[in-house]
């Protein structure tokens, strides 16, 4: 934690009472005390009251440290008694917060009570401070490197003493209610909703405010998409358009759709947020080249410019949109923008910037127009970092981030989908177990030796002590013992002079088997890759199987997706699986992805991906379900409105 930042720092606020903002996780509550080991019962989080008796360390071998085997300890266990004498045995993984106690001394702890070898034990106990307790108490997350839970407590703690009516006005401000709209959609106030959250009576009524707050939520957002609804125009953000024509391919009908939606949104004079979703091989990037030359060619035929920049996840992906432009528009120009060039280039801004995310950190360039492929690769924070009010923003995926599903739903955003495929493919998706893994493995060779191509995508390059999951280097050392010099090997930590030769490699035919991470996942344009094997893929999110999946047959034909989870499934991750099996459509893809993991955390400084329009509550999962939940309640309470008036005299 760094001791220098204000209170305000490390919370990442801006007043000390916006504190009141970061929701408890849960509460404990710590109103009973049990001291007598006969009346313990097994449960979590229980409230004891007991006396250390002794507390030994152990190391990563599971061996005692003593004064004469010197050890950094991961584990202590405990022996407690009650106040009749009674004794109890524990244990917790984190030893280190018990360094400095002493024996004999009587502790509250919070601990879960657990049987184990037949015996009541208490678990992973935390030390609970006299002042906590008999009461129930808010239990706040740590913020990231600044500030630690009891921090955020303390804090909290002095906000409501002292600057309850403060949030309360900065809560109404931020979602643009009055006070007694709230009152009246929530039947409490905004400053008793905050006072039920933080300082809770009982656990029930804890819950009940946090229900609350995530009613309060859905209608901020709502009310949020229903002011840029009706936003006004800005001039900055009307943008000259020319028609354009693309030699030497057949334009789509989806294609040519995406480029009016955009011409027309440019030409608005209101900014466009706009989703392009499109899967692998469907060309999105068509559109997204097409608006560009558009706009480069009317405002160089004036003599002028507009800012106009190009964000893709990795250098190869920029030099393939530069040559797809220099293809199409050979008399547009590019300058591209990638790794470390940031601190040493000139930017010419009369050109068309394409590069990584080291334009994100140009100085005095706001974009005009932003176009961000795989929008999934970059946070909001890169995704916005040239980006003002009046820049027009496109964004491009195969399968769009909960962010945006939410923001298409709910209002601000508008999509332009891209279904059509120039070519046939017909992708085979299949989960593999033990039974059929000799099948696969046979499909596999006949695949090599027929001279076309294989993939094969593990989710680690190199050891983990967290993980036993089966690597890179070793895959590609036990694959080249079926295969030998016709397997490769790529990885995001080999150089980018090593990773084109690899995949040039691929793509030669020196090799057919390419054993690589997920770095395969964006700009692997191999065509005749004809089958994938996927070890572990309950380790990456949809997004990434899916676009991992999109690598295959890249100019139609028939191919094969193998997962081979190498364990037994969860219920979630089954369901993920299932999901990619089911469908080989990104935006349905997207939608179920939003519907098992929501939104997230919307609040508006939060960096998770999944944050939807933003909401002044911050550690708050809002899922679809919930604003379904909000859209039927209104319904019925206007259908028994209705009721009543006809029944009324």
């Amino acid at each position: 934690m760094d001791k220098s930042l204000t209170i305000e720092q490390q919370l990442e606020v801006e007043h000390v009472a916006q504190s009141l903002f970061i929701l408890p996780r849960r509460v404990l509550d710590l109103r009973y005390p049990i001291s007598e080991v006969s009346k313990m019962r097994e449960g979590q989080a229980r409230l004891v009251q007991l006396r250390l008796k002794r507390i030994d360390y152990f190391d990563k071998y599971k061996k005692l440290i003593t004064s004469t085997h010197k050890g950094k300890p991961v584990r202590a266990d405990f022996l407690f008694e009650d106040r009749q004498g009674v004794e109890i045995e524990g244990s917790s993984f984190s030893p280190f917060s018990w360094k400095r106690v002493e024996l004999g001394a009587v502790f509250y702890l919070s601990a879960d009570l657990t049987y184990f070898r037949n015996r009541l034990q208490v678990s992973n106990p935390e030390i609970i401070p006299k002042s906590m307790v008999g009461k129930i108490n808010p239990v706040y997350p740590a913020i990231r490197k600044k500030a630690s839970s009891e921090t955020v407590f303390q804090v909290t703690r002095d906000a409501l003493e002292k600057n309850l009516d403060d949030a309360s006005d900065y809560l109404l401000a931020s979602a643009g209610f009055r006070a007694d709209e709230v009152t009246n959609m929530l039947g409490v106030s905004a400053k008793e909703m905050l006072s039920a959250i933080h300082q809770p009576q009982t656990p029930q009524s804890w819950e009940l405010a946090m229900e609350t707050a995530k009613r309060f939520s859905i209608m901020e957002v709502l009310e949020k998409s229903e002011r840029i609804r009706q936003r006004p125009p800005e001039k900055r953000s009307m943008l000259l358009t020319v028609p354009v024509e693309f030699n030497g391919i057949k334009i789509t009908n989806d294609q040519k759709n995406a480029m009016e939606d955009i011409f027309a949104d440019l030409r608005s004079g209101f900014p466009m947020r706009r989703l392009l979703s499109g899967d692998v091989g469907r060309g999105k990037t068509v559109p997204m080249v097409g608006a560009v030359a558009s706009v480069w060619r009317a405002y160089k035929a004036q003599g002028t410019h507009r800012n106009i920049a190009i964000l893709l996840p990795n250098e190869n992906l920029v030099n393939q949109v530069i040559g797809q432009i220099a293809r199409f528009f050979p008399d547009v120009e590019c300058q591209a923008v990638v790794g470390t060039a940031k601190k040493k280039l000139a930017i010419d801004p009369s050109k068309v910037i394409i590069g990584t995310s080291a334009i994100c950190h140009l100085k005095d360039y706001v974009a005009d127009l932003l176009l961000v492929d795989e929008q999934h690769k970059f946070s909001r924070e890169q995704r916005e970092a040239i980006a003002d009010s009046h820049t027009n923003m496109l964004e491009a995926t195969a399968t769009a981030i909960p962010r945006s599903i939410a923001l298409i739903t709910h209002g601000g955003m508008s999509v332009s989908i891209i279904r059509e495929c120039p070519v046939v493919k017909n992708i085979k998706t299949m989960l593999v177990d033990d039974h059929v893994k000799k099948d696969m493995y046979r499909s596999m060779t006949e695949i090599v030796n027929s001279g076309d191509r294989l993939l094969i995508v593990y989710p680690l390059v190199e050891g983990s002590k967290a993980s036993d999951a089966q690597t890179v280097e070793q895959g590609y050392h036990a694959w080249r013992g079926m295969f030998g010099d016709l397997v490769g090997m790529v990885h995001g930590k080999m150089s980018n002079e090593d990773k084109s030769a690899a995949i040039q490699s691929m793509r030669d035919g020196v090799t057919r088997v390419l054993i690589s991470s997920s770095v395969v996942e964006v700009g692997l344009d191999i065509p005749d890759i004809k089958a994938m094997l996927i070890v572990r893929p309950q380790l990456y999110g949809l997004n990434q199987l899916h676009q991992l999946r999109g690598r295959l047959v890249r100019n139609g034909g028939d191919g094969h997706c193998y997962l081979y989870p190498e364990e037994e499934l969860n219920e979630i991750e089954l369901a993920r699986l299932v999901a990619l099996i089911e469908t080989d459509d990104g935006f349905e893809i997207a939608e179920k992805d939003m519907e098992l993991r929501g939104f997230g955390d919307l609040a508006s400084d939060s960096d998770e991906q999944k944050g939807a329009s933003s909401v002044t509550f911050r550690g708050l999962a809002l899922m679809p379900s919930d604003f379904k939940a909000l859209a039927e309640s209104k319904a019925q309470q206007t259908d028994g409105q209705q009721k009543t008036r006809r029944i009324s005299p």
